[in-house]
């Protein structure tokens, strides 16, 4: 098998399920990555946008958005998490729930239909090779390569580089947009506090470092 396998194969699929024009597929005004978010919502009560981003492995930025349109459209709610008051619980609202039931209820239709055109004796066959596929591949992606094993001892902590204030101030800013709908005002405060912690501190009694793993800074 090949990559242009692979690529040509998601092209048919894609097009048979319809996910380039999913709203229009479904007759909804939300996107594929909407609808799984409100997937999402919908049957784990008690998520915050952390959880999200680890479930779709969404860039925040994107997620933050997305849900600033639920919000505005009257889908969810955000509250101070139970777990960690740092965070915010998202939860589906009355009308949340009810699109998502109504999406799902079409997603339901939609694969039945294109289920239905496969033959019955053919359907045990097309299930065994999806089995496979889910199989194949998520094994590999949780079983790491032999160079890039992930172990504690892996991580290093350093001090700054030219660069890394500036990705703090980023991830920080990123972070605070998807779990609490902070705006570029709180990214303009926290940039003022690292350009003055990096033009004048005392090294003796304030530091920053840098996590690192495998090359990349990730804390």
């Amino acid at each position: 098998m090949t990559v242009q396998d692979i690529r040509s194969f998601n092209r048919f699929y894609t097009n048979v399920i319809g996910a380039l024009d999913y709203g229009r597929h479904l007759y909804a005004p939300y996107t594929l990555t909407e609808s799984r978010v409100l997937y999402e919502l919908a049957h784990s009560p008690h998520t915050d946008a952390a959880d999200l981003r680890g479930e779709l492995s969404l860039d925040s930025g994107y997620l933050s958005r997305i849900l600033s349109k639920f919000e505005q459209d009257g889908l969810i709610e955000r509250a101070p998490s139970e777990r960690d008051p740092r965070r915010r619980r998202i939860t589906l609202t009355e009308r949340g729930r009810e699109t998502a039931a109504v999406l799902d209820e079409r997603s339901r239709e939609s694969v039945g239909a294109l289920l239905a055109t496969v033959p019955a004796g053919d359907r045990p066959r097309l299930a065994e090779a999806m089995h496979t596929v889910r199989t194949l591949l998520s094994s590999h992606r949780l079983r790491p390569a032999p160079d890039a094993r992930r172990h504690r001892e892996d991580v290093v902590l350093r001090e700054p580089v030219p660069g890394d204030l500036g990705w703090i101030v980023q991830r920080n800013a990123a972070l605070y947009a998807a779990e609490y709908g902070w705006n570029t005002d709180y990214e303009g405060l926290v940039a003022r506090i690292v350009a003055d912690f990096a033009e004048d501190h005392d090294p003796h009694l304030e530091r920053a470092w840098i996590a690192e793993l495998a090359g990349r800074p990730v804390g």
